[in-house]
């Protein structure tokens, strides 16, 4: 903090010189280019202390690092929402081709899991048919084809 209220002190300083020089100059030619002196004195004393504290050592930045439980926390939170985001799409994807070709379907639940190797399979596939349905095996065969899984079929 010391070296702050130095340098707070050294500007004040400085425009109260640069003002008075200001007030006691000559009008006429000489004033721009003492105005332009005066700026680069100023800009000068300014940005001296700035230097120094970087080409010192003395300034640091310290990041502060995450701990481990706080960065596998985002990670399993990361997986988890990507995960759930591949079963949204997955469920309404086979709903809508199932029912594009003519099956009875109310709904269809895939959940999935992730390996240790960070890749996404297919867990368990569920198909609730309507009851009137009765072409479960070219349901579970479009099925199979398509995720390589072959799914329960259950009717309600």
């Amino acid at each position: 903090m010391n070296g702050f209220l130095t340098f707070v002190c050294v500007v004040c300083a400085c425009v109260v010189a640069v003002s008075l020089l200001g007030v006691l100059s000559p009008a006429g030619a000489m004033k721009k280019p003492l105005r332009l002196a005066v700026g680069v004195f100023i800009l000068c004393v300014m940005i001296t202390p700035v230097t120094k504290l970087f080409t010192s050592g003395e300034f640091k930045l310290d990041v502060p690092s995450l701990s481990s439980d706080i960065e596998l926390d985002a990670q399993n939170a990361y997986n988890n929402a990507v995960i759930t985001e591949c079963e949204s799409r997955l469920n309404t994807s086979l709903l809508s081709e199932l029912r594009y070709k003519g099956y009875s379907v109310d709904e269809v639940k895939i959940k999935l899991k992730a390996n240790e190797n960070g890749g996404i399979f297919i867990d368990s596939l569920c198909i609730y048919l309507g009851s009137d349905e009765n072409r479960l095996s070219q349901i579970a065969e479009l099925t199979r084809q398509k995720y390589d899984v072959t799914p329960k079929l259950i009717k309600r």
